[in-house]
């Protein structure tokens, strides 16, 4: 039985903060859908929203008030006086009859751009109050700016201190108005947890690059000059590039290890994935930099211009180049990893026919996602004996254990079974269980050198049109 139901995801509007509410509605309709779905008779349910001036929000809040015998709409006193973020509670879920067919219609038209009811659906009462709440927080807020901007112009010392204590003493009151203590050890959830943050990783640090009338205007800009701009934004950001745990290694072993690869194969399937704006396994801010570097690279390049092959393979030194032009062209990142996989496998099969060879190098593996990073870890534990990162953006399996070859084609049959199971548009997402990815120094030291990947893909990227666009024209 499901009681309660909180949602308060959002989407990064940055960049458009004039659209918040129309970017973050289908993600909202989304996470109600879900909740309606799930709760029991009189559950509840806690959606983060913002403003309520689109027909989307006025839609939902509807669709929430049928659904319920209390709507609220709440901005908690922790909540920043001056953002818009509000808290809608719905409390004692009465589930109308055929809420379930509906909702499964809804689910079937999520990326409609229609409203969701005819406006002569929803009582006049009912759109007034929604306008009346909107306006009420909308005053808060403007009241707050113009409060914030007031302050930020005047540059008076003994303003800005009376202004640190007056917050301090509103902290004390909070405090002590709510009776905050800290909890019993006996009351503990987690014993012997750091949960203090000290040694945690934040891969989503709230950063920009400019201010927001910067941005806007690089995004308009195109050609040299976007080159350049992106150029300077790659240097600063080589220059402030962190490290998590720089002792960490990609060969570190964790507790499931332990286990057989029988035992560690656990399948996930889910929506191919076509591009990657965000990942686990890397700085948020870095893989969104490398997808607006590839997209500023593409605009580049000439219609039916050939590109250099995907992959390559030195016998030499038995090294699998992936080249970085082509893969920023690549249509598809779930058809680049299963193109990689495959030519993995053969380049492992073949492994114990290179005379003097007992190793596989990788180039330019960028590991995105849970398939990727699955794929490292499966490898370096139950194929090969060791695994390295190298200068010069390489991944070196060492070693190739006795039984490896017949675990790496157990795995390709296993994922081959589930591919041919999915539905059009869905492929096989991981390979072994998710929290085994995130367990102890590998983690951070995946984190690490993807990292360093994606910034020297930029570089790659950037230098070589560069190159193109500085060089005399003839």
């Amino acid at each position: 039985m499901i009681n309660l139901v909180t949602a308060d995801g959002s989407i990064d509007c940055l960049d458009v903060p004039e659209a918040q509410e129309e970017h973050v509605s289908k993600l909202h309709l989304a996470e109600a859908l879900t909740a309606l779905k799930i709760l029991t008779p009189e559950g509840c349910f806690i959606l983060k929203m913002f403003t309520f001036f689109e027909h989307s929000s006025v839609d939902l809040l509807y669709l929430l008030y049928v659904c319920f015998r209390e709507l609220h709409v709440f901005k908690p006193a922790t909540s920043k006086p001056g953002n818009s973020e509000v808290y809608v509670i719905a409390k004692y879920f009465r589930k109308p009859e055929g809420l379930d067919a509906y909702l499964d219609r809804m689910f079937d038209h999520l990326d409609s751009k229609g409203s969701m009811f005819d406006l002569k659906d929803i009582p006049t009462a009912f759109v007034e109050r929604v306008r009346d709440c909107a306006e009420f927080f909308m005053m808060h807020q403007q009241e707050v700016i113009e409060h914030n901007i007031y302050y930020y112009r005047k540059e008076d010392k003994h303003e800005d201190d009376r202004l640190d204590m007056f917050r301090k003493r509103m902290c004390e009151a909070f405090f002590d108005r709510y009776k905050i203590k800290q909890i019993r050890r006996s009351e503990a959830i987690l014993h012997g947890v750091d949960v203090s943050g000290n040694g945690a990783v934040n891969i989503n640090p709230r950063d920009s690059y400019g201010t927001y009338n910067e941005r806007s205007l690089l995004s308009m800009t195109g050609g040299d000059e976007r080159l350049n701009i992106l150029r300077d934004k790659l240097d600063a950001m080589y220059e402030s590039k962190p490290s998590f745990m720089p002792r960490a290694k990609l060969s570190d072993r964790s507790l499931a290890s332990s286990r057989s690869s029988l035992e560690i194969i656990q399948l996930c399937c889910g929506k191919s994935i076509r591009r990657i704006l965000s990942s686990k396994f890397v700085m948020i801010s870095y893989v969104r930099f490398l997808s607006e570097v590839t997209d500023a690279v593409i605009s580049l390049i000439p219609q039916g211009e050939e590109t250099a092959p995907l992959f390559t393979l030195d016998r030499s030194s038995y090294t699998l180049s992936i080249d970085i032009n082509a893969y920023a062209a690549f249509p598809s990142y779930d058809l680049f990893e299963k193109q990689l996989f495959r030519y993995l496998l053969e380049c492992i099969t073949d492994l114990p026919l290179q005379e003097g060879v007992n190793h596989l190098v990788v180039e330019n593996w960028l590991l995105l996602t849970q398939f990727s990073v699955g794929l490292v870890f499966f490898l370096k534990t139950y194929v090969f004996e060791h695994v390295e990162s190298a200068l010069g953006n390489k991944l070196r399996f060492s070693y190739l254990k006795p039984d490896g070859i017949d675990s790496l084609r157990y795995l390709n049959e296993t994922i081959q079974m589930e591919q041919n199971g999915c539905a059009e548009g869905r492929s096989v997402l991981g390979i072994v269980p998710a929290y085994v990815l995130f367990d102890g120094n590998f983690y951070y030291a995946v984190i690490n050198y993807n990292n360093d990947m994606c910034l020297d893909y930029c570089a790659v990227l950037l230098e070589e049109k560069w190159e193109e666009a500085t060089k005399p024209k003839i």
